[in-house]
């Protein structure tokens, strides 16, 4: 209700689903679309309706919100289709990074840093509390890690960050025959920068995902990532140039993406070059200024 009190023009920028859903921050059903009505909703939700009841407030006080701004190719087009958006002024407009802070490390500084005496390739996975949030796709990854260890001819290793949940011994039990570091979770860009840069990957299998600024800081970084399709991944990582884009949920895909990089994805510098010119900052404020 705090938003239709705003006296000046409103311009949203949208970081997962909420704004145009009911209380769900990211949903799989189609009542942002169809709208929320008592035939469509799910099965297993029993009791007061609270997502119907969220919705409809918001559809009485988001009479002011003039334009939207969506920072994916995948939230673009789930803006454009929902009911509470579906007639505003949309565009998509990415996320900025410092560019001053975001670049490569030297890879055997970033290692000594962390006193990772290891000439092996460095599988990195973060996600802010992984283990019990389903949509990052802990489990795929683990899944598919797995396979690499049985097929790729080359020593590697895994390292994770995001949760500091349960210990060492515990994540190491959850991969078989490989060397885990668990660097537990991190609440500064500096030691990020660090932890990428002494990566040869990043895989990042969120099954949704709204933009996906792991996949943004690693890549300017010079680390390739592998991502999901129909995600907004997708709108940072350019299949066999930065990345690799895996097929929806495919446990065996994503391992095809992380073997294919693993093998041909080693110039950081040219990631790196890449980012900067895809992401320039100067650019992305220009459309911010046009489009309000």
């Amino acid at each position: 209700s705090d938003i239709s009190k705003i006296k000046c023009k409103v311009i949203w920028t949208l970081h997962d689903m909420w704004p145009f859903c009911g209380a769900e921050h990211y949903t799989d059903d189609l009542r942002y679309i169809e709208g929320y009505t008592n035939k469509n909703r799910p099965k297993n939700e029993t009791g007061f309706d609270l997502n119907k009841f969220v919705w409809n407030k918001k559809i009485k006080h988001y009479k002011k919100i003039d334009k939207i701004i969506c920072t994916s190719k995948w939230m673009l087009d789930c803006a454009k289709k929902s009911y509470l958006f579906k007639n505003k002024s949309i565009s998509q407009i990415p996320l900025l990074l410092d560019h001053d802070l975001w670049k490569p490390y030297e890879r055997e500084f970033a290692r000594n840093f962390f006193n990772l005496k290891t000439k092996n390739k460095i599988i990195l996975y973060g996600a802010d509390n992984f283990l019990k949030n389903k949509r990052k796709g802990f489990e795929i990854f683990k899944e598919s890690i797995d396979q690499v260890h049985k097929t790729f001819d080359e020593k590697f290793e895994v390292a994770l960050f995001g949760t500091n949940e349960i210990d060492n011994s515990l994540i190491q039990k959850q991969f078989k025959n490989i060397k885990i570091t668990n660097f537990g979770k991190v609440s500064d860009d500096s030691t990020l920068r660090l932890i990428y840069s002494c990566s040869d990957l990043v895989v990042i299998p969120s099954l949704t995902e709204a933009f996906g600024l792991v996949a943004l800081e690693a890549i300017h970084c010079g680390i390739p990532c592998v991502v999901f399709e129909d995600t907004g991944l997708t709108s940072i990582i350019d299949h066999h140039k930065n990345g690799y884009i895996s097929k929806y949920n495919s446990t065996d895909d994503l391992k095809n993406g992380i073997i294919w990089c693993l093998k041909n994805l080693n110039n950081k510098d040219k990631i790196f070059n890449d980012a900067i010119n895809k992401f320039d900052n100067d650019q992305i404020l220009k459309k911010y200024l046009t489009f309000i």
